[in-house]
């Protein structure tokens, strides 16, 4: 999916790479600190103070850069005594408002932050040997959902895709879907693609959903098939809703006109099933005008059968519910 990033992709890279050089260090610093407890090598201070002396362009909390110097402080001073010592620098700083949910509520942040890192000093033995879904079961099982996709990450850079709270509720990536959503990201650089969705996620509906493009997952057929849902049922006016959605997603004109015809001809359905005749009948005109030159195979959706259902209900001006319509969702992208 991403071994090749597109034009566009790259163009985002560009943009955050200034932010994400400095990124690099506290993933070098994790490195260092883990070869450090583990062959028992001096760590690279220099690095550590480098870190320390960056955090505040990482953490917008000035009170959480405050706690988390403290800890980098006590390494400094005792060296790492702990794999999650080693590894807590980068779930820190990438999940830092998740994280400061838990240590603003604690009366000593520190020992908070402490049993924090033990959580993770937990997970040294799902390093040792395992892979794939072992490897995310046994990390999963001793952290949180977002600090095992940091900690699976750090160790299979191609494989396990970094995520904070924003970027997985932006693209609806939970626990349930998670696998699912790296598998087809497989072999790609995931720390870089982590980096270019801070600049990639805003509040942005289009953005949105060039990101979630980009991960393969397609909003438009999530949506289509709760139009499908809604539709089959005989529930048009939840059905016209949706297609509002689907409408909003698209700038391109032709696109656009074809999704105004199926909201149309939902508003009618929904009007017929309420015996409000007259309003329906005008209004299937005005469906049958925006779909006169949309393809019968419309995007994965019979459009063909729905503009042949309507202009006979037009002709024969039958009253009831309409048959049921299955819009036949294609299993592939969306065209």
């Amino acid at each position: 999916m991403l071994k090749h990033l597109n034009e566009k992709f790259i163009y985002y890279m560009a943009e955050y790479f200034f932010e994400f050089e400095k990124r690099k260090h506290y993933y070098k610093l994790a490195n260092n600190l883990l070869s450090s407890y583990e062959k028992g090598k001096k760590f690279n201070r220099s690095l550590l103070k480098k870190v320390k002396e960056n955090l505040n362009l990482w953490i917008d909390n000035p009170n959480q850069v405050q706690v988390y110097s403290r800890f980098l402080n006590e390494i400094e001073k005792r060296g790492v005594e702990s794999f999650g010592q080693a590894l807590a620098i980068i779930p820190l700083i990438n999940n830092y408002r998740e994280i400061w949910k838990e240590l603003e509520r604690a009366e000593n942040k520190i020992e908070k932050l402490k049993e924090y890192i033990e959580k993770i000093s937990n997970c040294e033995l799902c390093s040792r040997g395992l892979e794939g879904k072992e490897f995310w079961g046994c990390i999963f099982e001793n952290v949180d959902f977002f600090t095992a996709t940091q900690i699976a990450n750090f160790f299979f850079n191609e494989e396990f895709l970094p995520l904070n709270e924003e970027i997985a509720g932006m693209l609806k990536i939970s626990p349930e879907n998670y696998l699912e959503v790296v598998k087809k990201l497989k072999g790609a650089n995931l720390r870089n693609v982590y980096a270019s969705l801070y600049v990639l996620i805003q509040r942005d509906s289009i953005k949105i959903n060039n990101v979630k493009k980009l991960l393969g997952i397609s909003r438009e057929r999530e949506l289509l098939k709760e139009v499908s849902q809604a539709w089959n049922s005989g529930d048009f006016y939840s059905a016209h809703e949706i297609l509002e959605e689907i409408w909003s997603l698209f700038k391109n004109e032709e696109v656009k006109k074809c999704y105004r015809g199926l909201i149309r001809a939902a508003i009618a359905l929904h009007r017929l099933k309420e015996g409000n005749e007259k309003s329906a009948m005008n209004v299937i005109k005005q469906a049958l005008m925006d779909m006169v030159n949309c393809p019968d195979d419309f995007r994965g959706i019979n459009l063909g059968e729905i503009k042949v259902y309507l202009e006979e209900v037009l002709g024969t001006r039958e009253l009831g519910n309409p048959p049921e319509f299955k819009y036949n969702i294609k299993s592939g992208e969306a065209a």
